[in-house]
């Protein structure tokens, strides 16, 4: 199970790198190769897709980078709520004071377990405003991506759709 789900964040670790490399390629591609002869909705268009992809590829590249705090903030409370089973766990077993490493003295095993609640509670927190700018940034990312392509297409086929479109009627 572990494998699997390890290899499924290896999977999408990949397709955000693919995804934002893509973003920025297309760009690159797309600025070099641009020719600002033709119709005026032709190059409002080539703009408007440079734009939008520059926005995805920034969007991307910021997820990319909170990423690994958000994971390291799920780790964190992961590592509490461990420590609050074995608490719990020892509490049951009829221990009632514990030695805190921090304060280097005993308390009571029941003001431990709050004290790591309350960090769970405050990392849950966190870790939702997290999860929700990123989903945030994935939903810009992907919508900025696909606005790019589809002004970039049609920017790049408006000449010769118009070309075409004047042969038939003619």
């Amino acid at each position: 199970m572990a494998e699997e789900r390890e290899l499924a964040q290896q999977t999408q670790e990949k397709f955000q790198f693919y995804a934002v490399g893509l973003a920025f390629t297309v760009l690159a591609a797309s600025v070099q190769t641009a020719s600002f002869a033709g119709p005026v909705m032709a190059r409002v268009l080539e703009l408007v897709a440079w734009a939008s992809l520059l926005l995805a590829g920034l969007t991307g590249l910021s997820r990319i980078e909170w990423e690994p705090f958000l994971r390291v903030k799920m780790a964190l409370k992961d590592e509490f709520e461990e420590k609050i089973a074995r608490l719990q766990h020892e509490q049951r077993a009829g221990v009632r004071q514990v030695f805190v490493v921090q304060t280097q003295q005993n308390e009571p095993i029941e003001q431990s377990i709050h004290r790591n609640q309350g960090y769970v509670e405050k990392l849950s927190g966190l870790i939702n405003k997290l999860d929700r700018k990123s989903k945030n940034k994935y939903s810009v990312f992907k919508v900025s991506l696909f606005f790019g392509l589809a002004c970039l297409v049609g920017a790049r086929a408006y000449a010769p759709v118009q070309d075409i479109v004047r042969e038939l009627c003619n």
